[in-house]
């Protein structure tokens, strides 16, 4: 606001609003890890490519997340041009830009909530993963709800903030309600893909994004351990790995029943994850 409208710099103010912003959160990071003595060891040089690997096919779907709006964006600009002109584009450029506060407001309750239910799933601790999980998704609504009901009352003016014409605002204001009917979408995608990246369940989260699905012929379950190592504490990793259940075999009291085994497949099927 400063740099843009108090300064009119422009596309530069906007530039420098951002370095600046960078700038100060890397600050307060590294005051952070200075004031809390987290001490830093470059992995050696055969260690890194694994290391990459490893995150690379968690991060797969977060990284989906933050460049899907920029791709969206690039997409919906050329049809907007082609079909409607420069006035389609000033529309849905104020549209866009009060929607990615928004998406970075909801994706901060994912990113925020990932490291929390991923402690609570490595301890073996399902009910507090549980709870994690639920104050995610009621904090992304809430937070969903209380935007909607803001810009939907405030959207006459939006267009006017942005400097747009009087004719680019009316299509901001009868347009606007449209993409807001998405958001409650987007907050349960944000929470639910975190969820899944966060609990091994990378295939899922993938598929969430890409709308690719993977199935998984394994059941795991990790356990987290510290060991220390060279005076630092380590992350260890357990995982029993279980093979999947292709059938069972059931020995029962009324097996004759035709109502009986009719029950218990059922059960066993339910508890199994079995087809009958």
């Amino acid at each position: 606001y400063l740099f843009v409208w108090e300064f009119h710099w422009g596309m530069a103010g906007g530039a420098w609003a951002t370095v600046i912003g960078q700038a100060a959160t890397m600050l307060l990071a590294i005051g952070y890890l200075v004031r809390r003595r987290v001490g830093f060891t470059p992995p050696k040089a055969g260690e890194v490519l694994p290391l990459w690997g490893a995150l690379l096919k968690v991060a797969a779907a977060p990284i989906g997340l933050t460049f899907s709006p920029n791709i969206t964006l690039m997409v919906m600009n050329h049809f907007l041009l082609r079909y409607g002109g420069a006035l389609a584009i000033a529309v849905y450029g104020c549209i866009d830009y009060v929607l990615s506060t928004i998406y970075m407001l909801l994706q901060g309750v994912g990113d925020g909530s990932q490291p929390l239910i991923s402690r609570a799933y490595g301890a073996g601790d399902f009910g507090e993963l549980r709870r994690t999980g639920a104050r995610a998704y009621r904090a992304a609504f809430s937070i969903t709800a209380v935007c909607i009901v803001a810009l939907f009352l405030t959207r006459s003016v939006i267009g006017v903030l942005f400097g747009a014409s009087a004719e680019a605002n009316a299509g901001v204001t009868a347009r606007l309600p449209l993409f807001l009917a998405t958001l409650p979408l987007l907050a349960y995608t944000r929470v639910t893909i975190a969820y899944f990246y966060a609990t091994e369940k990378t295939d899922k989260s993938k598929s969430s994004v890409s709308g690719e699905k993977t199935q998984t012929d394994t059941d795991i379950k990790t356990n987290v351990k510290t060991v220390t190592e060279q005076r630092s504490e380590k992350p260890l990793v357990e995982k029993e790995i279980y093979p999947e259940i292709q059938g069972a075999v059931i020995i029962c009291k009324g097996g004759g029943s035709g109502k009986i085994r009719a029950e218990v497949t059922e059960i066993a099927s339910t508890l199994l994850g079995i087809s009958s």
